[in-house]
């Protein structure tokens, strides 16, 4: 699946930013679409493994997926 603009921009936020709990990451994007839209999008790329999810007591933080060569 391809992704779209907003989508590139959270998987850049989360690589210049690693650790942001997802609150932060989507904050750029609230002027475009819904928080929960967002959200949604935020587990759809952890679920298709561009990002990885990590729950604290909290809030859930981003980091990018390490690739492997």
């Amino acid at each position: 699946m391809k992704l779209d603009n907003i989508e590139r921009g959270m998987l850049l936020y989360v690589a210049k930013h690693p650790g942001d709990c997802i609150a932060k990451v989507i904050e750029p994007f609230l002027l475009q679409r819904s928080e929960s839209i967002l959200r949604a999008r935020i587990r759809g790329l952890a679920l298709r493994k561009k990002i990885r999810l990590q729950k604290t007591r909290k809030e859930v933080l981003c980091y990018p997926v390490e690739e492997l060569i």
